[in-house]
């Protein structure tokens, strides 16, 4: 308030004017008198823009509108302190008066709520942004000290390389005015955002390079250490570590961005692999017709012949097929149900496929015991049924259904 009064006050009778019609407090032709003339209307029009978000924000209870009132009114009174400072400094050096505190103050207040509700929002990133605005505040405040301060040094740097317009001059250390307020204004509004690494390194090596260029000027005009050069020091300085802490900040990001990667992919459920199998999947059987089975229900249906019994063969005949006596239930040492409803020519080839196995091993199915319990025999022979299919006979196969659905 006391601010806007000593401003209405200086309106009241202006000496300068803005473009011809704005009153101002110091004169607009010199680059600083330009700098105050623009500082007191964006103050004005800064501290409107926070009652009105302040009151929004209110209420509607968002912290976002809060944050912007915040960071309104702290870039209205920072670039106001920026433009009594400087001449002051030029008049009366680091001697403590009313005229630069006020707004520091208010610069002050308001920068400490707009950290604190952008740290709500940005997290633990809000602290080294925070280190970074501060070492850029300290950097391009170092640089427009030494425009301004340095003002000759400046100007005889510039004339090194041919350019002694005093216009050209005045453009130039206007353009970096420009520049540095514009990445002061950029790092606040990156105090709360999460990302940008890469933009801020951009930054910092042009604020770097601006500050390099003006140390130069100032070790090529010096006579003696003086201000305009620890003030061009510094800039690099901060600059310097800036780039650096970047650096550092990028490379802790990638690192966790590649665990957070590895993690995601230790914690991902491992693809299923499937093994193709060169035989059929094995089914248990519950009953009723499976696959293969149809045919044995068909040739069980056409009645078979038992083939008579043949004589004894002759001492000079052939030599017999396998001899199955030891099975046969009349001779059978153990009496098998099964064995006695097969007919000769069934036996026969029953002893040589699962018995002796003469067409080779089965290791799927149990070994059969004459005479003991086969069930889980029957109950094999079905489930690998399409593996062995070709190797039964279908009479055979028949009477082992026939025998299976009655058990």
């Amino acid at each position: 308030l006391a601010m806007i009064l000593a401003i209405v006050e200086a309106f009241a009778a202006p000496t300068y004017s803005l473009f011809g019609f704005l009153p101002t407090l110091a004169d607009p032709a010199a680059s600083m008198g330009m700098l105050n003339a623009i500082a007191v209307y964006v103050l004005i029009l800064t501290i409107v823009l926070t009652v009105i978000f302040a009151i929004i924000g209110i209420f509607s209870g968002k912290a976002g509108v809060l944050r912007a009132a915040a960071y309104t009114l702290t870039l209205g009174a920072s670039l106001y302190f920026v433009a009594t400072f400087i001449p002051y400094y030029q008049t009366n050096g680091l001697a403590l008066d009313i005229a630069p505190l006020l707004p520091a103050a208010i610069m002050l207040v308001g920068g400490i709520t707009y950290f604190v509700l952008s740290a709500c929002r940005a997290g633990a990133k809000a602290w080294m942004s925070l280190l970074q605005f501060i070492l850029t505040l300290a950097a391009c405040g170092a640089i427009l000290l030494n425009v301004t301060v340095g003002a000759d040094a400046f100007a005889n740097g510039l004339a090194t390389f041919g350019v002694a317009a005093p216009e050209t001059v005045s453009l130039i250390s206007l353009i970096i005015t420009g520049v540095v307020a514009l990445l002061v204004l950029i790092a606040s509004i990156r105090i709360s955002t999460k990302i940008g690494l890469v933009f801020d390194l951009i930054r910092y090596i042009l604020q770097f390079v601006i500050a390099g260029v003006l140390c130069y000027f100032a070790i090529a005009s010096m006579t003696e250490f003086n201000n305009v050069l620890l003030f061009a020091i510094v800039a690099v300085g901060a600059s310097l570590l800036q780039i650096v802490l970047c650096i550092i900040q990028k490379s802790v990001a990638n690192k966790a961005k590649k665990k957070a990667a590895v993690q995601e992919t230790e914690e991902a459920p491992a693809e299923e692999e499937y093994v193709r199998e060169e035989y059929a999947e094995a089914l248990p059987y519950e009953g009723g017709v499976v696959e293969g089975v149809v045919v044995a229900e068909e040739v069980a249906s056409e009645p078979v012949e038992e083939a008579p019994i043949e004589p004894a063969p002759a001492p000079c005949a052939a030599p017999a097929p396998a001899v199955t006596a030891g099975y046969d239930f009349y001779n059978s040492k153990s009496f098998d149900p099964f064995i006695a409803s097969l007919g000769d020519k069934e036996r026969n080839e029953f002893t040589e496929l699962f018995i002796l196995k003469y067409k080779g091993d089965m290791p799927e199915l149990p070994d059969y015991q004459v005479g003991g319990d086969n069930k889980e025999f029957f109950r094999k022979v079905f489930i690998y049924l399409g593996q062995y299919r070709d190797k039964i006979p279908d009479g055979l196969l028949a009477k082992i259904y026939q025998f299976a659905v009655r058990m």
